[in-house]
């Protein structure tokens, strides 16, 4: 984990900011520049990482980090294997443990994984004691880059020096998370910590084990820890944030996005989050400022996130009564769907609440026909239609198609949908069927029922005493 906060590290970054403004020349020592380039990768600036890194080798023409950085970016940000091969070309020493490090990565890309791993125990050999275990952590670091986490682990057991030292050890643990050993990576982080309990990024590493064991609460105290430690810690600030969104307090999970972007204001990843955050406050207008900004940052983003993202956006525009910019971004979204049934859905509910509905029944038809024919993603499609058709108020055809589901699936704890069957029955006024699906709500699924009734209970009554409640309400026509 690189720390960015240290003195040394801001007084580069103002200089070179300062001068690249003026339009002066600045000389920096080359791993300042690399530095700062990295700073910028991290925080979604690729333009000013490009222009960075430019401005080092074109001073630094033949230095290895230099080269090596700007060869890495042609790999990863350009996805030109003959350029970053041509840049690390230019190194005038081969024996550079960063050019070793960068020649090994290009084959780990093109797939040479035996030969990398060969290569790198042949310059091993050539190392003195005191380089050979950094040369050892490096390239497992490596390995790990390029999802051979096995054999990372197995490297590191094999060649480093002494495993029960303290870098040893905490290399151990990070290669224990990396191959989702999550227990035994905690047991040994707090080994680590009963010895050296002003660790912060060994704190902030054990906050995000126990998120990826779904131990929220023992995410936020590790966290907690490291904050008291170093109150800016960027990782620690976005782990806490990322427990609370988990836990759904979202209200504190803002208030840590929020600190985090106090720090650096150009991380796509806290915009999204944050953005997805304040979705679930209703306040629209800055969840569309905080995902176009990750949108606008976000390099080299998943299918998966920006699914998401443009999802998100669209029923921002739509809850904002902004139909139309809700459907130009359909096409945005298209291009990260996995089906085109995602798309028709998409559309389809956009349709309804924009009040064409003769569209939207069409969308839906075209759904309905796909899964008839292709049953694998019949109970999820229909689901998601009923629900889309509750929200815009077609209750009839709603419950139609939540009958299906519920029909179709195996009931279970926490199956969903009865919530809304209760609902849209009350809806129309069908006191009868509405309690007789909220009985089952409440037992199965007393979380939804929670986000979908609650609103017509007394707040202190728990969604296990709805029924009762609404048994004796109901009946006398008080729904309230």
């Amino acid at each position: 984990m690189n720390d960015f906060a240290t003195d040394e590290f801001k007084a580069a970054l103002q200089k070179y900011e300062e001068a690249r403004e003026k339009g002066e020349t600045v000389f920096l020592d080359a791993d300042d520049f690399a530095d700062i380039c990295e700073y910028y990768n991290l925080n979604g600036r690729t333009d000013e990482a490009f222009e960075v890194i430019d401005y080092a080798v074109s001073i630094y023409e033949d230095a290895a980090l230099p080269l090596v950085m700007r060869a890495r970016m042609a790999l990863v940000t350009e996805k030109n294997v003959e350029k970053a091969k041509a840049y690390l070309g230019k190194v005038a020493n081969t024996a550079d443990l960063d050019y070793v490090l960068m020649h090994a990565e290009i084959m780990l890309h093109e797939q040479h994984t035996e030969a990398a791993r060969s290569y790198c125990e042949e310059v091993l050999q050539q190392l003195s004691d005191d380089d050979a275990d950094d040369f050892v952590l490096d390239v497992a670091d490596l390995l790990c880059d390029y999802e051979q986490k096995e054999m990372a682990l197995q490297w590191h057991q094999r060649h480093y020096s002494d495993l029960s030292s303290l870098e040893g050890r905490k290399m151990t643990a990070k290669l224990y998370y990396e191959n989702d050993k999550f227990e035994e990576s905690v047991v040994l982080l707090k080994e680590i910590l009963d010895s050296d309990p002003y660790a912060h990024e060994e704190w902030t590493r054990l906050s995000i084990t126990y998120l990826s064991l779904g131990q929220y609460p023992e995410a936020i105290e590790s966290a907690e820890y490291a904050l008291a430690i170093d109150p800016k810690f960027y990782l620690a600030l976005s782990t806490k944030a990322n427990a609370l969104y988990e836990m759904g307090n979202y209200d504190e999970a803002v208030t840590y996005y929020r600190r985090f972007l106090e720090i650096e204001q150009k991380n796509p990843f806290v915009h999204y989050f944050l953005g997805l955050s304040l979705v679930h406050q209703m306040r629209f207008e800055e969840v569309l400022v905080h995902l176009q900004k990750a949108e606008e940052l976000i390099v080299n983003p998943t299918s998966e996130m920006m699914h998401e993202l443009y999802q998100n956006i669209i029923e921002a525009y739509k809850a904002l009564g902004r139909a139309e910019d809700a459907f130009a971004c359909v096409e945005k979204f298209s291009k990260y769907a996995t089906s085109e049934l995602d798309v028709k859905l998409m559309f389809g509910d956009l349709c309804y609440a924009a009040g064409r509905h003769d569209e939207g029944k069409e969308a839906f038809s075209d759904i309905m026909r796909a899964v008839m024919v292709n049953t694998e993603r019949f109970e999820e499609l229909t689901l998601k239609m009923g629900i889309s058709l509750f929200y815009n108020k077609v209750f009839e055809q709603a419950i139609n198609l939540l009958l299906l589901f519920v029909e179709s699936t195996e009931v279970k704890k926490g199956t969903p949908g009865f919530s809304f069957l209760s609902a849209a029955y009350l809806a129309l006024g069908k006191t009868g069927e509405a309690l007789i699906f909220l009985e089952r709500a409440v037992t199965l699924n007393p979380g939804e029922a929670k986000d979908v009734l609650g609103g017509g209970f007394p707040e202190h009554l728990s969604p296990e005493e709805y029924y009762i409640y609404a048994k004796k309400m109901w009946k006398t026509g008080d729904k309230d």
